[in-house]
């Protein structure tokens, strides 16, 4: 988990969580940007980047993290955003602020795992892509 304004001091820098016979979950909390992070001695490579109700649109602190994000691995990055209109603008900028030829694999859509209790803002959009 990565991010400027990530709690958790309580926590460990490292722990895991197993799930299963098979399924270890290994987490890393990393107090900075994922530019930084991606830059530091510490990075691993990631399976897959994730950024729930982004705000990319939204916040300019997103702009030197959003070409780190997509990683030549082949790391799905999949981010959420609460509006339809908010994703596509999101994925607008995503694909401005990188000269990676992206792949999308899912366009924004609704998140069919949303919560189907009523509340003040729709139900989170969901975009996939690969970089290749």
């Amino acid at each position: 988990m990565i991010g400027p304004e990530l709690g958790g001091e309580d926590l460990p820098k490292q722990f895991s969580l197993k799930s299963g016979p098979k399924c270890v979950v290994k987490f890393i909390l990393v107090k900075d940007d994922y530019r930084g992070y991606s830059k530091s001695k510490s990075f691993l490579e990631p399976d897959l980047v994730s950024a729930l109700n982004c705000g990319f649109i939204f916040y300019k602190s997103w702009d030197s993290s959003l070409d780190p994000m997509l990683r030549k691995s082949g790391a799905p990055l999949v981010f959420t955003e609460y509006y339809l209109q908010d994703c596509q603008l999101n994925l607008e900028k995503l694909r401005q602020n990188t000269k990676k030829s992206v792949d999308t694999i899912l366009d924004p859509s609704a998140n069919p795992f949303c919560s189907r209790l009523i509340v003040n803002v729709d139900c989170p959009m969901t975009t996939l892509f690969r970089v290749f």
